[in-house]
């Protein structure tokens, strides 16, 4: 499915559902929420569950290094924005652009959900 995207903001996306974030949870990441390498060399993402509760989890130096390009020279606001980068992207957005991408994939109509994408990364 990584293929079928094109756009930096979509691989992005597709990496955080990759670590099987909600939808909810990826609206709501700040850019920083990004956590650069540590002393240990991890890259981790602070991501707010229920209840407001923050948690560290950390991600491959890939889906780092795709989410840092997609944030580019941007140092403050929502992490994931629309098209023309003036709003937060919704979970609908999400949705219809996850959809659109599976489709362009050729992965079968029953797998178009966002919460079966972590599996394909697992093959």
């Amino acid at each position: 499915m990584l293929d079928a995207a094109e756009l930096s903001r979509d691989i992005a996306l597709l990496w955080c559902l990759a670590y099987e974030l909600r939808i909810g949870g990826i609206t709501n990441l700040e850019i920083n929420d990004i956590a650069p390498p540590n002393g240990n060399g991890l890259h981790a993402l602070m991501v707010r569950g229920k209840g407001n509760k923050a948690r560290t989890l950390p991600i491959s130096s890939e889906a780092y290094a795709t989410i840092a390009t997609y944030v580019a020279d941007r140092t403050e606001g929502s992490l994931f924005l629309t098209l023309d980068g003036q709003r937060t992207i919704s979970t609908r957005a999400i949705q219809a652009r996850f959809k659109k991408l599976a489709i362009e994939a050729g992965i079968a109509p029953e797998k178009q959900h966002p919460p079966l994408h972590a599996e394909w990364f697992c093959y």
